[in-house]
């Protein structure tokens, strides 16, 4: 338990002050004067600024400040006034807190997009790729299926859809004529030819698994005896040789709807064999991030460890109390489901710490396979009643006028099947948190932490340990690395798209992007 618990460490954040603003919900319906002028558009908003204290956010290459606009004499509201400096069909306004964001509207795409195109290796060599986007969707409900498994199970290459259902996979050219999987627990898997995704809409669409009530019946089982049988299995399911993986990984800190810092980097893991004590090795491949310096002005954060929680999340590596039928007297085990995945049925145990129990102590559910006894996938989280003991372990802080309350952790671990060995597949980490100032009772944001990881490639030939110069400590902290930004490495490579939410946060920022290119 205590080796388990150090995980939670990698969400330890410094903050060094406290901004708190106001929100405004009606600053768009606020009136305000133009007068009758010629001058930039960076001049015109100013206008607006002094009159309603509102400040503007957009991308310099969708609006140019310098662009000199003609305004008439009139009363508006601040939206028909912004309009009227800014006359662009596909401008759209939204208000966030008190900021007012200036953005282009956009439209999903209404078919696949497939193309090829020359990137460069990681050795320098060229080669032709092929690149597909799209989005997956319950074929009943019509809803994005987020975190499904997309890829390409004769090369070991996939990636995760975002919390959209979106989805972007770049394979060589060369595996042209094979078929891309899509798989998600509870739905029939999906096979379609590359060929066949040409000029198709973008929404791939799942059925969803329902099992018939005596079927349930039938196969329901000890959850003790279930866990037990997945500990005696791990030789015979998980990689007993070292093994590549070359991973995409994404941390972020985001204040209220500010994002604070946003990192993105592709990892290359020696992962040594489940039948040995040997550490598993990181080397850095590629890196990029972004910074929002207005708000590190007040807040300075930082996250440790990311990539090291990732190395801890790996369950059956690690074997943490709540997978451990040892534990009964610390959890409760029930068989809560079945259900199916890559047309294998999987049991699903559902745990929860006892009355009594002292943190750290998660709940959660623990998804196995009934033939293999392999872990799939596990969910879990620290239950509200506990969060709040934690905060200790969960939060340094380096002011003492601070009051730091953590809200809610969860994690999310994924496992994938590649020539009969179960892989790390991905791997996701949240802590929300509410700050306040000490005797301000009525103060306060809400600030979020997360680290993502998603397995792109896995190579089991010629694995050796890297090099004691290659290797990235597990601990560092990414926002004070030094790297230099390949942006033509970045255009090509495999990753999670961002989310919307996400998406719009990180384009509030886009004029003060840090690429920090040959930093």
């Amino acid at each position: 338990m205590v080796h388990f618990a150090r995980l939670l460490l990698c969400f330890a954040m410094i903050i060094l002050s406290l901004p708190c603003r106001a929100q405004d919900e009606n600053v768009l319906q606020k009136t305000v004067r133009l007068d009758d002028s010629y001058s930039t558009i960076y001049q015109q908003l100013k206008k607006i600024t002094k009159q309603t204290g509102v400040k503007f956010v957009y991308d310099s290459e969708f609006i140019d400040d310098n662009e000199r606009v003609q305004t008439r004499s009139n009363v508006y509201s601040v939206e028909d006034a912004v309009r009227a400096i800014i006359a662009k069909n596909d401008l759209g306004i939204r208000m966030v807190g008190k900021h007012l964001l200036l953005f282009r509207q956009e439209h999903h795409l209404l078919h696949t997009k497939i193309k090829t195109i020359t990137v460069k290796t990681e050795k320098g060599d060229s080669m032709k790729v092929i690149d597909i986007s799209g989005r997956l969707i319950d074929h009943l409900t019509q809803q994005p299926i987020e975190y499904a498994a997309i890829g390409l199970k004769e090369a070991a290459i996939g990636t995760i859809t975002n919390q959209n259902g979106e989805f972007r996979l770049t394979i060589p050219d060369s595996l042209n004529h094979k078929s891309i999987f899509f798989s998600h627990i509870g739905y029939l898997s999906k096979k379609m030819a590359i060929s066949e995704m040409a000029d198709r809409n973008t929404e791939v669409a799942l059925e969803p698994k329902v099992f018939p009530l005596q079927e349930v019946i039938v196969r329901v089982v000890n959850p003790s005896r279930l866990l037990m049988q997945m500990q005696e299995n791990i030789q015979r399911n998980y990689p007993q040789k070292p093994t590549y993986l070359t991973t995409f990984y994404r941390e972020g800190v985001q204040k209220d709807n500010d994002i604070v810092n946003y990192t993105e980097a592709v990892f290359k893991i020696y992962k040594a064999s489940y039948g040995s004590n040997s550490a598993d090795l990181v080397k850095l491949l590629q890196m990029r991030q972004t910074s929002n310096t207005q708000v590190k002005d007040t807040v300075v954060t930082r996250m440790k460890a990311g990539i090291n929680a990732c190395i801890l999340l790996d369950l059956i590596k690690n074997m943490p109390d709540f997978i451990t039928p040892l534990s009964e007297n610390i959890y409760r085990f029930t068989s809560a489901d079945i259900t199916e995945i890559d047309g294998r049925l999987v049991n699903v145990i559902q745990f929860e710490p006892r009355e009594g129990a002292v943190p750290l102590v998660y709940s959660g559910q623990l998804f196995i396979d009934t033939e293999s006894g392999a872990l799939l996938r596990a969910s879990f989280s620290i239950p509200p009643s506990y969060v709040k003991a934690s905060s200790s372990m969960l939060v340094e802080k380096k002011s003492r006028s601070l009051i730091v309350t953590p809200r809610e952790v969860k994690y999310m671990v994924s496992y994938r099947n590649w020539n009969g060995r179960y892989y790390i597949s991905h791997i996701r980490g949240e802590l929300n948190f509410r700050i306040r100032k000490r005797m301000r009772m009525f103060s306060g944001f809400d600030m979020k932490t997360w680290f993502e990881m998603a397995t792109c490639k896995i190579d089991t030939v010629n694995v050796t340990r890297f090099t004691r110069n290659e290797i990235l400590p597990t601990r560092t902290i990414f926002s004070q690395t030094r790297y230099n930004y390949d942006e033509a490495f970045w255009g090509e490579h495999n990753v999670i798209i961002p989310e919307e939410n996400l998406t719009e946060a990180l384009r509030k920022i886009q004029s003060r992007i840090e690429e920090t290119e040959g930093r």
